[in-house]
């Protein structure tokens, strides 16, 4: 909820159409964040739990210079109490602003005094995706850059990040995915890497490779439903196919044990089905 009108007071523009590309986040697009009864319009992809409440992005909506897909939103880093109303939001620098893609905003986690946030593709001519730290003490924002995977799947597509999450002491857990379901899938993996000892491009460790863990097997020895009609392999020594969840975008650890989720990103698509996984304790 928007009740003290923190969002509502973010910096706007007077929408300008330039070479019929709309560039601005105009304060007719942030009037659209905001209803009536001061809930709010946001695609938020990544919480984390602090000692007054919990900081939350939003993913902006929009790629500069882009016509089909004008900026309509920026990235936001917010936070909320308890009960859920705003508090404080943040935007990234203007200069980093001017490079937006429509792959923000993807996750976030809280490490001493700086929030970190989980860009999901590279922007502009930047070779990897930034990972943001913002110093509350100081209210500034650095910035370092994370090597993702080259895509492997055999209908191409793209690597990005889906979540972040801070293990302790420095290390942070990453979900890297590409943008394939299926059997077109291929990259669905969680990697590490830490900043105790900071560089500009980030090394990671792979640690657990979840393909597997995310997709359902189907065919083999007793066949496959498909849309209510049963096929029965004519060939039983057939190996399963793997079909695999497009979208894993969710991470956190509990007592010891790493849990991920995949957004189902609505039923026109697919089922609907969205899943919740222990995948245990990956350090063992």
């Amino acid at each position: 909820m928007d009740t003290g009108n923190v969002l509502a007071s973010v910096e706007c523009s007077e929408t300008r159409i330039v070479d019929d590309i709309d560039n601005d986040f105009s304060c007719d697009d942030l009037q659209a964040l905001i209803n009536d009864d001061k809930t709010v319009n946001l695609d938020l992809e990544g919480i984390v739990a602090v000692d007054d409440g919990f900081w939350l992005v939003h993913e902006g909506r929009g790629t500069i210079d882009e016509e089909k897909r004008p900026i309509e939103s920026i990235n936001l880093l917010i936070h909320v109490n308890y009960v859920g109303v705003i508090t404080r939001v943040l935007t990234l620098p203007a200069e980093v602003n001017e490079m937006q893609l429509r792959f923000g905003f993807e996750g976030v986690a809280s490490y001493g005094d700086y929030i970190v946030v989980a860009h999901q593709r590279a922007w502009g001519d930047e070779d990897h995706p930034r990972i943001s730290f913002y110093n509350d003490a100081t209210n500034a924002w650095f910035h370092v850059f994370y090597p993702l995977d080259s895509p492997e799947s055999q209908n191409g597509g793209w690597v990005g990040i889906g979540d972040i999450h801070h293990v302790g002491e420095g290390e942070f857990i990453v979900l890297e995915r590409d943008n394939q379901g299926g059997p077109d899938a291929a990259i669905k993996k969680i990697y590490s890497f830490d900043i105790t000892n900071l560089e500009l491009i980030l090394t990671k460790t792979l640690v657990h490779d979840i393909l597997e863990d995310v997709s359902s097997k189907i065919g083999g020895e007793f066949g496959f439903f498909l849309f209510g009609i049963v096929h029965v392999s004519s060939d039983l020594t057939r190996s399963p196919t793997a079909l695999a969840f497009e979208k894993v975008e969710g991470l956190t650890i509990s007592h010891g044990n790493v849990w991920i989720s995949t957004d189902n990103d609505g039923a026109d698509d697919n089922s609907g089905e969205t899943q919740l996984q222990n995948l245990g304790d990956l350090w063992e």
